[in-house]
């Protein structure tokens, strides 16, 4: 704890140093898996870059050196009280790669400080490149009991199912690029869908509809259903998250779906959008059935877009059974229905349609217990975007 107290002490006395020099030291904002890079010279000696972590969050700060520098690496709170530093675990080398993990202990805004070995008393200088990436996170507990009914807008509404994922940063997006997600819905009887959307960036819903008129005309390919084709918008709900910065992310987003009026019947459920990347990456989405539909069986299929060389794999423990499945309909998921041909069509270049390839899982856990779905590639061997379908009744 001295030595975290001494480090904090050069540092603010350099402060005070360099602001008499008006030479203060850089400070800036960094965010996930977007690189940075400055140098450490004799009178600036380190930097400061600024991002906000929740409580839990463990992140890994990596700081390679180059032109002879020792890198070490600080990380204080909102308070500019010194929480860490990388040399109490590891002496880096000249010109070396420098990783440290830290994990938050509350909500705040941290700053990780880039600076050198021995700090005012070092002598080392040069460039470096700064990295941070976040390991894990803890999502915010659900609560035990889910919403019977939600409103939106002037409806109320039963709820059927309920979904979150984490929205991940995008690997070499570029700067414009727009991040969308859809949301789509179909009901089958009475079942009349909206769906709410919620994400971490903002306190309110960012989306709450049953609006689906831009579905009209489309079809819909349901297992043991003749195909429906949508022409009373009513049938349909349509919500779309669209992301214009590369460096930021949704956060958690979190999914109700519905019927207005307590309509029942079976539904679609469909989130276009989502990605593994890079190699061996793997998403987990938690499920919780509503209370009225927890008896009933849902079934769940990852669908790889046509453009990719996706193979999926489904997994889940259900009432403390592990259930697995690569081939929907096939080998060890023969009982999971096929979902070859079924999905959704919007127009001739737009087809949501799953392939033989495609894995699915029958759920039936006759509670509303959060289940933690995880989707992979096989031998994860390869990267892309695919859609997750959800078929299910509100009885």
């Amino acid at each position: 704890m001295r030595r975290l107290w001494l480090l904090g002490a050069l540092l603010w006395s350099a402060l005070l140093l360099r602001a008499q020099d008006n030479d203060l030291p850089f400070v800036g904002m960094i965010a996930f898996d977007t690189p940075v890079s400055d140098s450490i010279t004799a009178r600036a000696i380190y930097d400061w870059w600024e991002l906000p972590l929740r409580a839990d969050d463990v992140i890994r700060v990596r700081m390679q050196a180059y032109d002879g520098l020792i890198p070490l690496i600080g990380i204080m709170d909102e308070g500019r009280e010194l929480l860490a530093r990388s040399d109490d675990s590891v002496i880096a080398e000249p010109d070396g790669l420098l990783e440290y993990e830290f994990r938050a202990p509350a909500d705040g805004n941290y700053t990780i400080i880039a600076t050198r070995q021995g700090n005012a008393s070092g002598t080392t200088t040069g460039r470096y490149v700064l990295d941070v990436s976040l390991v894990s996170r803890v999502l915010p507990r659900e609560n035990l009991r889910p919403e019977v009914q939600f409103r939106c807008d002037d409806h109320l509404v039963t709820s059927a199912l309920f979904l979150s994922f984490e929205d991940k940063p995008r690997r070499n997006a570029a700067s414009g690029a727009v991040e969308e997600y859809g949301i789509y819905a179909y009901g089958l009887g009475d079942f009349t869908p909206f769906v709410r959307v919620f994400a971490d960036i903002s306190e309110d819903a960012l989306n709450c509809t049953g609006n689906g008129g831009e579905l009209v005309g489309a079809t819909w390919f349901l297992p043991d259903q003749p195909p429906q084709r949508v022409d009373d918008e009513a049938r349909v709900a349509r919500a779309l998250l669209r992301n214009f910065d590369a460096a930021q992310t949704f956060g958690t987003v979190r999914v109700a779906l519905g019927s207005r009026d307590g309509g029942r019947g079976r539904f679609m459920l469909a989130i276009q959008g989502l990605r593994l990347d890079p190699r061996g990456d793997m998403d987990s989405i938690t499920l919780r059935l509503a209370p009225f539909a927890r008896a009933e069986p849902l079934l769940v299929y990852a669908v790889a877009d046509p453009n990719t060389r996706l193979d999926l794999v489904l997994s889940a423990v259900v009432n403390g059974v592990e259930l697995f499945c690569d081939d929907a309909g096939r080998h060890d998921c023969a009982d999971v229905p096929s979902f070859v041909g079924y999905g959704f069509q919007w127009n001739d270049a737009q087809r949501f349609l799953g392939r033989r390839s495609d894995a699915g899982l029958r759920l039936q856990p006759n509670s509303t217990d959060p289940i933690t779905l995880q989707v992979t590639a096989r031998g994860n061997a390869a990267t892309g975007a695919y859609t997750l379908f959800f078929v299910g009744t509100l009885p």
